[in-house]
């Protein structure tokens, strides 16, 4: 059973700051500031011998990395440690004492938003802070990549980095290094190819004994995957492919050739790999590396794409995998991944159980809770004391009793493909016909939305307005129909499918015709303002958060969003003039709040910028809000906070 008494530990946590708690005594609420305050941890991992632990934690506003020592008697050994100028990208431990921590820097390259990156190696207690990648290296994102941290050898990591050339007009080089994570000291072990197709930039793969068995080359504009089946045998080319930007007319035929390493198995003739060959559908397959074949495992399902696959470091054997639908579902093979999930069904029914981190005896485990009701409640579990202890809850200040259900549902566009989509009603009103609505398109446009919680959704249902989410075509999830459906139709038919959704609500009686507003960030900024201009009179409002707005700027100046995207884009019957909110301001009639961060490396904020003083110009009822400080993902919590507080504001203006 669980026992709901707090631990040492869990208190030793909670009383590190003093705002996490005050917030155990502070009225739950569905403010702004409850939704918008950042979740209270981001990740947390345990050592691999279970005796401490180390977390990406909200302190007052700021992401901090937490240390701290779990072992009886050393309870109160905690240490905090923060960047001023970075943001902390990730963390994870290298041995039982020793952790990598990887810190983005701001960094603005042709007046495009970049992050540079750093690599430290530092002792759990905060001592002996090392960067391990110095000298003539990148440090951009796809330039560094933690190859293994050496299972056996725990001194040691290998990394590949990209040195730069000697001399002008040389190549890059994509080498792996073994690093002292002690000293950084450095060792080459095997080289690379003299450019990288950045997609595959974690494709060099380490098996459990440590050996570097798989690697990319290149050639001309041919990429090939490369392995040897052990370390005194010569690398030979398995797989050959295109990076996309290079495949052009064969985009659609290299986006449909899915084929990516998973781990070795213990017959050196064959590697674990997910492709969709098949049906579409992505699956785990043993590949015969010397005659090409492929051969199907369990790790499928006839109706769900794999989503992902868990493996055991120590032996390349497969834990577990996701697929993913409707909801998220997590099988395991192996038995006590599985009995421990069936337990703990039992005691979370209908909710996502996690296993975000355990030792390596697998005695101790973080494992984490959530629903669309729940948002994330982390747990330990020790297997030796027959306990599960609560560990912390991601927004403690929400009042839990008013979330509302996702219920998963569907509707027919207008050619008749049938497109997915999640309805959110407010609590208590799921009877009531005429709810003021919003409408929630996701970004991407290819990625999805998916059942679970989210803090936009459910702050504006506690407000009191009906939310739907579609997965629109083109997006991912779903199988090769719904995502191929979408090529051509980025500001088109994936609108249509956007506005389809808006007028189903109304014909089913959910929604009130006359309260309906459009909302949403990246793409789906885009879309909440271009959907209007192809169903004029269906939105009562716009809501855009960090927008496309400019497609002919793309196609001019960003071409690395433009090439990415042509195959979604490029449409002979419309101009790229025809498909941006920029150009067709004279046919966007709702008021628009718009708001961007100023510091957006994915979508820069002069789509934003432009387009106010544009709309400003047009004498067009519209607020823009510029985040001096803000990237594309709302990161800090004063500007979701903000946000937040805008959207309320505005749509009680314009809904009620």
């Amino acid at each position: 059973m669980i026992k709901n008494i707090f631990s040492g530990l869990v208190m030793l946590v909670l009383s590190f700051s003093t705002s996490a708690v005050s917030s155990a005594q502070t009225k739950k609420s569905t403010s702004a500031e409850a939704f918008g305050r950042l979740p209270t941890f981001r990740e947390v991992h345990l050592s691999p011998d279970g005796n401490k632990a180390a977390s990406v934690r909200n302190i007052q506003g700021k992401m901090t990395i937490i240390t701290q020592n779990l072992e009886p008697g050393h309870e109160r050994e905690i240490y905090p440690l923060t960047y001023d100028e970075g943001k902390i990208s990730y963390i994870q431990w290298l041995n039982n004492t020793r952790l990598l921590l990887t810190v983005k820097f701001q960094h603005e390259s042709k007046k495009i938003n970049r992050y540079r990156y750093r690599y430290i190696a530092i002792d759990w207690d905060k001592g002996n802070p090392i960067n391990l990648v110095k000298g003539r290296f990148r440090i951009d994102k796809d330039s560094v990549h933690m190859v293994s941290t050496l299972y056996n050898d725990p001194d040691y990591v290998l990394m590949r980095m990209v040195q730069e050339p000697l001399n002008k007009g040389s190549n890059f080089t994509h080498d792996i290094f073994k690093v002292n994570i002690h000293t950084g000291d450095r060792k080459l072990v095997v080289t690379g190819p003299a450019k990288m197709y950045g997609g595959e930039s974690g494709v060099s793969a380490v098996d459990h004994n440590g050996v570097v068995r798989l690697k990319i080359a290149s050639h001309s504009d041919r990429y090939y995957l490369k392995y040897r089946k052990s370390e005194d045998q010569p690398f030979l080319n398995i797989h050959e492919f295109k990076p996309y930007y290079e495949a052009k007319e064969d985009r659609k035929a290299q986006k449909n050739d899915v084929f990516s390493h998973v781990s070795f198995t213990d017959d050196p003739n064959y590697i674990y790999v997910l492709s969709n060959h098949e049906n579409g559908l992505t699956a785990l397959y043993e590949f015969n590396v010397n005659d090409k074949s492929m051969r199907p495992t369990d790790v499928r399902d006839d109706k769900k794409g794999v989503w992902s696959v868990s493996i055991d470091p120590r032996t390349d054997k497969v834990i577990g995998y996701r697929l993913v639908g409707e909801k998220f579902q997590y099988n395991y093979l192996d038995k006590l991944f599985s009995k421990l999930k069936e337990d703990l069904t039992r005691l979370f029914p209908n909710e996502y159980i996690y296993f975000d981190s355990y030792t390596r005896d697998k005695d101790k485990f973080i494992f984490s809770v959530s629903s669309p009701t729940r948002p994330y409640e982390y747990y330990i579990l020790d297997r030796k004391l027959n306990k599960i202890t609560k560990f912390a809850d991601d927004y403690p200040l929400v009042d839990k009793s008013t979330l509302s259900n996702m219920i998963r549902t569907s509707y027919t566009a207008r050619d008749g493909l049938e497109i997915p989509a999640y309805l959110s009603l407010p609590k208590g009103k799921e009877d009531i016909k005429g709810l003021p609505t919003v409408i929630l398109p996701h970004g991407g446009p290819n990625a999805r939305d998916s059942w679970g919680f989210d803090y936009w959704v459910q702050f504006l249902t506690t407000q009191g307005y009906a939310v739907l989410q579609m997965n629109y075509r083109g997006s991912i999830g779903y199988g090769p129909e719904l995502y191929y459906k979408g090529d051509r139709e980025y500001g088109r038919g994936m609108l249509d499918d956007i506005n389809d959704g808006a007028k189903w609500m109304i014909s089913q009686g959910i929604s009130d015709p006359d309260r309906i507003c459009i909302m949403g960030a990246s793409y789906g900024g885009y879309a909440a303002l271009q959907a209007p201009v192809r169903a004029q009179k269906l939105y009562k409002c716009i809501v855009a958060m960090a927008p496309v707005t400019d497609m002919n700027r793309i196609k001019r100046e960003e071409w690395y969003t433009a090439d990415f995207y042509w195959d979604l884009m490029k449409d002979d019957s419309q101009s790229y003039s025809d498909i941006s909110p920029y150009d067709q301001i004279d046919n966007i009639k709702p008021p628009i709040l718009m708001v961007h961060g100023q510091q957006d490396n994915i979508v820069s904020s002069i789509h934003s910028e432009w387009m106010a003083e544009r709309l400003k110009k047009k004498g067009k009822d519209f607020k823009f809000i510029a985040f001096e400080d803000g990237d594309h993902h709302l990161s800090l919590q004063k500007n979701r906070i903000k946000f937040l507080q805008e959207v309320e504001i505005f749509l009680k203006k314009h809904l009620e």
